[in-house]
């Protein structure tokens, strides 16, 4: 099966608290993602799942059993560290094929049948020609693969990640999210995979579980999350460039709802209407807008608009970059193919009123219903 529930789970390290009363299911083959920057708690769970800590508080269940006791060998997952944890005396095969030597409550297949499984998932990480080398004749990036190879060559029950592709290179890792989300899928493998990296975590999870100091903030599709952040971390995390998030006070008159910032007056949409009118009686707000959202000008547009310096223009081929010195603080806008920004001029931005996310500026809780 390889369901896991996490009940209230807590773990401290003396007086830091690595996990705050986590509760998280991840359901028989799918593939769920922890996101978050270092610090966040996400290789503590893992090794708390594995039974390499002990939770202080909360409870482990793999398949409804409560594994809180047991020891890790006896729990049926299979881990790859970030760090790769290689036997350095062993090649890579003997690395790989290690699993099969010291798992318990599974069938030991023949040699043969090992020597088929190890080759297969080496040639799916290519790796395959380096079978006969030692781990300190590869590269850090060739150390990882086979890492990743020996925990993925065993059907465990649950699959722990840790960063799995985080030491590859850009072309390699976009090679094999889409190889190992392929052979997670056909396997039916519940797997737990950690990632710093919203890019990776939106293109392989069905859920995205996003941790922030020890807290789990939300869970969900990454589309979800995407569209529907339960809070400015979180909005913050999905997406790239990340969201714009500036201050603002609610006005509001015979013509609506606008949303005034900087001496601007920005009109808002009227599905926002009944979030505004039930907003914090003080009326501020934090508003916030994704780069693709804003338009940019380079003469003041008929209507509001945010004058800007523009600091600096990143061409990235079908998008370009623009980073803008606005409000007080640096924005990103996402332009189309083609368009060319200079350094160093002014710029007016637009932002679409239809695409505004809005925030309570005291808890940094959406406002969305």
């Amino acid at each position: 099966m390889g369901t896991v529930v996490l009940e209230e789970l807590s773990k401290r390290f003396g007086h830091v608290e690595a996990l705050k009363g986590v509760d998280l299911t991840c359901k028989p083959g799918e593939l769920t993602v922890l996101l978050g920057h270092s610090g966040a708690g996400k290789t503590t769970l893992l090794r708390v799942i594995a039974g390499l800590e002990i939770a202080d508080e909360g409870k482990i269940l793999l398949d409804g059993r409560v594994v809180n006791d047991d020891p890790p060998r006896s729990r049926g997952v299979s881990m790859a560290f970030e760090s790769y944890a290689l036997y350095p005396q062993l090649t890579v095969f003997d690395n790989m094929a290690f699993s099969f030597r010291v798992a318990t409550g599974i069938r030991r297949p023949s040699p043969e049948e090992v020597r088929r499984r190890v080759q297969e998932m080496a040639d799916l990480l290519e790796i395959g020609h380096l079978l006969d080398r030692l781990p300190r004749q590869l590269s850090g990036g060739q150390r990882q693969r086979v890492a990743l190879g020996r925990t993925l060559v065993r059907e465990a029950t649950v699959h722990l990640l840790d960063e799995p592709i985080a030491h590859l290179d850009a072309k390699l890792r976009h090679l094999l999210r889409g190889s190992l989300k392929h052979l997670q899928r056909d396997r039916k493998a519940t797997t737990v995979w950690t990632t710093p990296d919203q890019l990776e975590a939106m293109s392989i999870a069905d859920r995205i579980a996003v941790f922030n100091h020890g807290v789990l903030e939300q869970v969900g599709a990454p589309a979800d999350l995407y569209e529907n952040p339960k809070n400015e971390y979180v909005a913050r995390s999905l997406g790239e460039p990340p969201m714009n998030i500036f201050p603002a006070e609610t006005r509001h008159s015979k013509g609506g709802w606008t949303l005034e910032t900087a001496g601007v007056s920005m009109p808002v949409a009227a599905e926002a209407a009944g979030v505004l009118s039930e907003v914090n009686g003080d009326r501020r707000v934090r508003v916030g807008i994704r780069p693709s959202d804003i338009a940019i000008h380079s003469e003041p547009p008929p209507g509001p608009s945010l004058e800007a310096e523009v600091l600096r223009f990143e061409p990235l081929g079908q998008y370009g970059v623009v980073s803008v010195r606005c409000l007080g603080e640096e924005m990103k806008i996402k332009t189309g193919k083609g368009v060319q920004v200079d350094s160093g001029t002014r710029a007016w931005l637009v932002p679409d009123p239809l695409c505004y996310y809005l925030f309570n500026p005291r808890t940094g809780e959406s406002l969305r219903p």
